[in-house]
């Protein structure tokens, strides 16, 4: 093999381990040095909260439990079912019922265009109706169990007007950790950092200022896509507005998933990157990047370990051990901040067992 060749590689591999460190601790530095703000009721607008529902969640009912005792001096809940035949109908209503709130509406899903996704469909409904009332209008997702601050630290970031939108972001803990949940896992952990860096929005746990839907053709984009998330920095910056990520509502997800049903949700996942950022060409290039590095690497590595060149395994597997560091080594950080913020709010997040963590290396490559 040329030691040109065999340079390209390890340099290759160094310069990639270079750029997800200094991201990742980009972020991991943003977890550690952020402060909970949780403003007085005088700073809390009065907010509408929307859940969209499709299937009844196995987090629906913590979830709900935890959106209608939130400590907020006002607010209300609307919540949008697919169908009222919906198993996702009647558990909303007990579970109303229940927590005895008086300040929700339960209402079907009217009308399913072509021209967008479901969720899409029903965030358009509830938002035309929202009038004056409303100074901000936030959306959950069901699998968010939000804390008693969720809603507070939410709309903390608008005492700055020039913030349009506000957002959290998921980490995925599951126990036990099966193969699905540990790729997750690990994908999840990876997102979250060009999310911060990009200015991607999450619409699990967003909100927007009643404005953007009044002043912006953001509501008429989300008629016609497939998400609502994604686009709203491009919505933001024309309007000369900027989008805030709050880092102690990283919210932890503890449900488990299958591999099968991962790679269902991540091909969404990147059509919808694909389709609706603006940046998406800079992270198609960086993905295509370092899964033809991977490939080439290993394969050249394995070659030449038959041929017995001690030069090439040494320079090719250096240039692939710093790359596959650099994937896997901010992991512990970053759980450990995400930690540090889940504690804060008096939730635990248990580390994994030494065989835990053994299956989460044995991940990394699918």
């Amino acid at each position: 093999m040329s030691l040109t060749y065999i340079e390209a590689l390890f340099y290759l591999g160094a310069g990639l381990a270079v750029l997800h460190v200094f991201v990742a601790g980009g972020f991991i530095l943003r977890l550690l040095t952020a402060r909970r703000t949780i403003p007085a009721d005088a700073d809390c607008p009065s907010a509408l909260v929307i859940l969209c529902l499709r299937g009844a969640d196995p987090s629906l009912g913590n979830c709900l439990t935890g959106l209608l005792n939130q400590n907020y001096p006002q607010f209300d809940v609307l919540i949008v079912v697919d169908d009222p035949a919906d198993e996702a109908w009647q558990a909303a209503h007990e579970l109303v019922a229940a927590n005895g709130a008086t300040n929700v509406r339960i209402e079907a899903l009217r009308h399913r265009p072509t021209t967008c996704g479901l969720k899409c469909a029903a965030l358009v409904q509830a938002w035309s109706q929202v009038d004056e009332r409303y100074a901000v209008v936030a959306t959950i997702d069901a699998d968010v169990v939000p804390h008693s601050t969720w809603l507070r630290e939410l709309v903390a970031p608008f005492a700055d007007p020039r913030v349009g939108a506000a957002c959290g972001n998921r980490w995925y803990r599951p126990r036990p950790i099966s193969w699905g949940a540990a790729v997750r896992y690990l994908w999840n952990a990876g997102a979250v950092v060009p999310m911060y860096w990009h200015g991607i929005a999450w619409g699990g746990t967003l909100a927007l200022r009643s404005s953007v839907l009044r002043d912006t053709d953001y509501r008429d984009r989300v008629g016609r896509a497939l998400c609502e998330d994604v686009m709203l920095r491009d919505v933001l910056r024309r309007a000369k507005l900027r989008l805030h990520f709050t880092p102690s509502l990283m919210l932890v997800n503890r449900e488990d998933c299958t591999l099968a049903g991962f790679f269902h949700w991540m091909r969404r996942q990147t059509l919808i990157m694909k389709l609706y950022h603006s940046d998406s060409p800079a992270m198609l290039t960086h993905g295509l990047l370092c899964g033809a590095y991977l490939s080439v690497a290993s394969v050249t590595l394995v070659a030449a370990a038959v041929v017995g060149d001690g030069i090439a395994v040494y320079g090719v597997g250096l240039g692939l051990g710093l790359f596959l560091a650099s994937l896997l080594g901010p992991e512990p950080f970053m759980n450990a901040a995400v930690g540090r913020i889940v504690r804060r709010r008096g939730e635990t997040l248990q580390p994994y067992s030494w065989g835990e963590k053994s299956q989460l290396v044995a991940a990394l490559p699918l």
